[in-house]
This record gives structure tokens, C-alpha cells and sequence, in this order.
């Protein structure tokens, strides 16, 4: 996971049978914050500090009861350039990034996904756009996401005008459908995601 110093990030944590134990290894003196629930989704949400040092860091996710334990790598890059924006516009991005994530769980839930791997849709902060990710249990199954009823209505956001403010793209990363958003689209994105109509699961 690549997130900006300033920025935030999601981790789904699924397939642990108990809550796992969920313990950063960074000195204590770094300011990564963890916001994890207690109850509902395991949604562990990272917000990294504009002091903190450009670098790699880990986080153990332990599942005590079948002694299985996996490290999240979080990288932490310079900080985004999004960051010396006005406090308006900065605002209006997060409004409608929420609104986009709001949307994309309440219109196309993960559980219609076939194979989801993950309980919700989750976003990170790039440099000057926002990716909306599904985690799914393959590669093929990314793939055939991307090619259903729900994939398509995805990738008609591709056309959306505007081009010089980026392009918004659908694409696959390794086992996960990644809905990428430029900082300057997501207005646009955020009036176009909106009325889609519930459908069928996939």
C-alpha cells in the first residue's frame, strides 16, 4: 500500500474466523494513526501524518486462533501535491470522494460482486487522484468484474469530458477492480456515479 504523507488509506481485513490482533511495528514516536472498529467490518482505516518520514512500514495482522500471521506494507511517499490546495477545494474533493464511496457501496454493494473478497468498496489517496478498489479472490475474477453489467456501468465513466483534468480509468490490479479518479474529476465522477440503478448480482 502507497499512501502520501498527509493522506489516508483503507485496509479490508477478511477470511479470520476471530478478530485478529492487529499491531503496528513502527517506533511508537511515528505518527500513523490507526482507527480500527470494534465491531462490524474489520475496515482499519491509516491516516498518516505530514511528519512522518518517507519510507517503508509494517503492520502485523495476527489470527491467534490458527496462528496465521500476515505483514501489511505501507509505503509512505512525499507528501501529495493535492495538499497545498486551498481548504475549499480540498473540502469539496473529500465531500465528493465520500459521496463516490457512498455510492459505489450502496449501488453496487460488494456482496453483488461474484467472489468478492472484501465486505465494502475502499479508497486510497494518490498523488492527485483517488483510487475506489474491490478486492476480489483472483485475478479472473477481477477480469470478469470488469466485463459484467456492473463492470461496464463502471467503465462508462471513462467518457466523461473534461479529458485535460485526467482521464478516469477501470482497470485490474493483481486480484482487485480499481476505479482510478483524478482529484479534478471527482465532481464529475460524483454526479455521474449517483443515479445508477441497483442491479442484478453478478
Amino acid at each position: 500500500m502507497r499512501v502520501p504523507k498527509g493522506g489516508s488509506a483503507r485496509i479490508v481485513i477478511t477470511g479470520a474466523k476471530t478478530r485478529p490482533a492487529i499491531v503496528p511495528l513502527w517506533p511508537k514516536d511515528v505518527k500513523i494513526q490507526l482507527d480500527i472498529p470494534d465491531t462490524g467490518a474489520l475496515i482499519v482505516e491509516i491516516t498518516i501524518d505530514k511528519t512522518v518520514p518517507v519510507g517503508a512500514y509494517f503492520l502485523s495482522v495476527r489470527d491467534e486462533e490458527n496462528d496465521v500471521e500476515k505483514t501489511v506494507r505501507i509505503e509512505v511517499l512525499r507528501m501529495d501535491q493535492s495538499a497545498a490546495e486551498p481548504t475549499e477545494d480540498k473540502n469539496k474533493n473529500k465531500e465528493a470522494r465520500n459521496k463516490i464511496l457512498e455510492s459505489l457501496n450502496v449501488k453496487m454493494p460488494a456482496a453483488k460482486w461474484k467472489n468478492a473478497e472484501s465486505s465494502a468498496w475502499t479508497f486510497a489517496l494518490q498523488k492527485s487522484a483517488v483510487q475506489f478498489r474491490l478486492n476480489l479472490k483472483t485475478k479472473d475474477d477481477a477480469t470478469t468484474a470488469k466485463s459484467s453489467p456492473y463492470g461496464q456501468k463502471l467503465q462508462t465513466l471513462e467518457n466523461i469530458p473534461d479529458k485535460e483534468k485526467g482521464r478516469v480509468t477501470v482497470t485490474i490490479d493483481k486480484a482487485s477492480l480499481v476505479l482510478t479518479v483524478p482529484n479534478a474529476q471527482l465532481q464529475n465522477v460524483r454526479e455521474e456515479i449517483t443515479p445508477w440503478p441497483e442491479g442484478d448480482n453478478n
